[in-house]
């Protein structure tokens, strides 16, 4: 209800509110905010409030979500760059292979194939 007596869907609103400010821009009329004044209000209501998340709101996730991924992207090729940099490597551990008699690679005092202990 429109000032409690009108019945007004929400589209009807929006309609007649832009309607009267294209009415106000034909006539050359000068309102007290000016020509373009609802038309900007207009546009930063329906960026601020037009849906959920606002407009303004899912751009700005859409474009925190590229540069996470971008970050995600950097991160893991300076990982793979820096662990090949190391010189550290994977030595193959565990109890299986020290306690399988018919193993030849297991070496005795559990220590791996170079002589390096096992953790």
């Amino acid at each position: 209800m429109l000032m409690f007596v009108l019945p007004v869907s929400s589209r009807g609103l929006i309609l007649f509110v832009v309607g009267g400010a294209v009415l106000y821009t034909f006539a050359a009329a000068m309102p007290t905010s000016g020509l373009i004044a609802p038309f900007g209000g207009m546009l930063a209501g329906w960026l601020l409030g037009g849906g959920t998340p606002s407009p303004l709101r899912r751009l700005w996730l859409k474009m925190r979500l590229a540069q996470l991924d971008a970050e995600a992207r950097r991160d893991s090729k300076a990982q793979k760059r820096r662990a090949a940099r190391s010189g550290f490597k994977v030595i193959e551990g565990g109890r299986g292979r020290d306690s399988d008699p018919g193993n030849e690679d297991s070496s005795p005092g559990g220590r791996g194939n170079d002589g390096r202990w096992l953790n």
